[in-house]
């Protein structure tokens, strides 16, 4: 069973690839579907994919398919653990995927910016961990 450093340390390999909706090659093109789905398949923990949404998803759809793989935690964003997966709110729909990191204290980001260009880790300020909607964990990793 794989642990959540791995999971991080693994997810820290999409880095730098540049953003490309409904991309799916590490390094080359990836959003943040890409990292997470990618970093599953890389640690064996899920062969899970999917491709047929669109940049603002359908809130409802999003959150079945997602709690289809990942267990939802009872949490709030002020209770953030090393390791969580975290569903964010763009102009007030779900549509964002990240795992909570530990580069700059307390918490970083790793996932993949559209704003940016490309998939990254910096700092989780208190603009970006207002926008966490649900918290998440992968079933099938020892969070210890």
């Amino acid at each position: 069973m794989p642990t959540i450093q791995q999971v991080v340390d693994s997810a820290r390999t999409w880095i730098g690839t540049p953003y490309t909706d409904k991309g799916r090659e590490k390094g080359v093109a990836g959003d943040c579907l890409a990292m997470l789905i990618g970093t599953g398949h890389d640690l064996s923990i899920s062969d899970y994919d999917i491709n047929d949404y669109t940049v603002r998803p359908n809130p409802k759809r999003l959150i079945e398919e997602t709690e289809k793989v990942l267990t939802r935690q009872n949490r709030t964003r002020a209770d953030l653990i090393y390791g969580d997966i975290v569903l964010m709110k763009f102009r007030t729909i779900p549509m964002h995927f990240g795992i909570i990191a530990d580069l700059v204290a307390p918490f970083s980001l790793i996932h993949a910016s559209a704003e940016l260009g490309f998939c990254c880790e910096h700092r989780l300020d208190d603009e970006l961990r207002r926008k966490i909607f649900r918290i998440y964990r992968a079933p099938g990793v020892t969070y210890e």
